[in-house]
């Protein structure tokens, strides 16, 4: 895994985070921890295999 480094931008913009996990109940856990901090929309429920 990367590491994960602050970064400071100049002006609010958007930014997009793909949580892979091995159950819902992770990555809702881990939207929620992210959505703690930072303004941010609801994950979509898409099924990975219709990719």
């Amino acid at each position: 895994m990367r590491p994960i480094n602050e970064a400071h931008v100049a002006k609010p913009g958007l930014a997009v985070v793909e949580v892979a996990a091995s159950d819902d109940q992770t990555a809702f856990a881990v939207q929620e921890l992210i959505a703690a901090q930072w303004a941010t929309a609801p994950a979509d429920r898409y099924d990975p295999a219709a990719r």
